[in-house]
């Protein structure tokens, strides 16, 4: 989606302004309904039904049985989703548990509207990726009804909003327990091995952990005057001057040290 990324990502975002429709909520994109509002301690509602890449009914209880990452995502997302999944590909990658015995992924799709087979081929294309052979039970792309979805929504505390056809939602993994049960949240795009491995073996004992938050920025912001969400290049800009800023003084200093120490 492209309301929600990294400032890398989204650098290159166009300035366009999207119209809001009058019927989606007004709360600015950086705020209000587009958050994560951590339930640490809480559980999913393990007996809600989704369909699998196959079309077939099941219910969260049936998969969560090890420990397991819940991924929320909309497979036709034109931005964040992608560079989300890919990061989780190339992380895994690198992870010294065995997928499918030490845990598994849960892709779920909050767009009611998005079917089985859409689903299916985005499985087919991630498990693709792998360098390593992943098995192809150990991540499960689902799809549901809007109640079920809502249930798993609000219980992890994923706020998002539909906005001109596209959704602004957070980018974050949620690590659960073989009981459901939320013990860490993962922000950003791209994630370190070591966070990932122990995040797993966290959640295998049910250990609740502080969260591990990324470079997350929310890079559009509500504009209340023309009811449109707009690309905050102020943000960005700022960011990036504070970091050149520092990496300066930094330099400067580095050098006047070495000088002081040779004469």
């Amino acid at each position: 989606m492209p309301w929600v990324a990294g400032a890398a990502l989204m650098a290159a975002a166009p300035a366009r302004p999207v119209e809001a429709p009058a019927a989606v909520s007004t709360s600015p994109v950086d705020g209000g309904e587009v958050a994560i509002v951590e339930h640490l301690g809480g559980t999913v509602p393990l007996d809600a039904v989704f369909r699998d890449e196959q079309g077939r009914p099941v219910t969260l209880r049936s998969l969560i049985d090890r420990p397991t990452i819940l991924v929320l995502v909309y497979y036709r997302c034109p931005g964040v989703c992608s560079p989300l999944m890919s990061g989780l590909v190339e992380v895994l990658d690198k992870v010294a548990r065995v997928p499918g015995r030490d845990y598994r992924i849960i892709s779920l799709s909050f767009a009611e509207t998005e079917k089985p087979a859409l689903a299916a081929a985005k499985k087919a294309n991630y498990l693709a990726a792998f360098r390593r052979p992943f098995p192809a039970d150990a991540w499960r792309f689902l799809t549901g009804a809007k109640e079920p979805i809502r249930a798993v929504t609000d219980s992890i505390g994923f706020r998002y909003q539909l906005v001109d056809g596209e959704y602004a939602h957070p980018a974050v993994l949620v690590f659960l327990s073989p009981q459901g049960r939320i013990v860490r949240y993962m922000s950003g795009l791209t994630f370190l091995s070591f966070d990932v491995h122990m995040a797993i073996l966290e959640a295998a004992a049910g250990r609740i952990s502080p969260s591990i938050r990324g470079a997350l920025l929310y890079c559009y912001r509500y504009d209340p005057k023309r009811q449109a969400y707009a690309f905050n290049i102020l943000r960005v800009a700022g960011t990036s001057a504070a970091a050149g800023v520092f990496l300066v003084v930094g330099a400067l200093t580095w050098v006047s040290a070495r000088r002081s120490r040779r004469g």
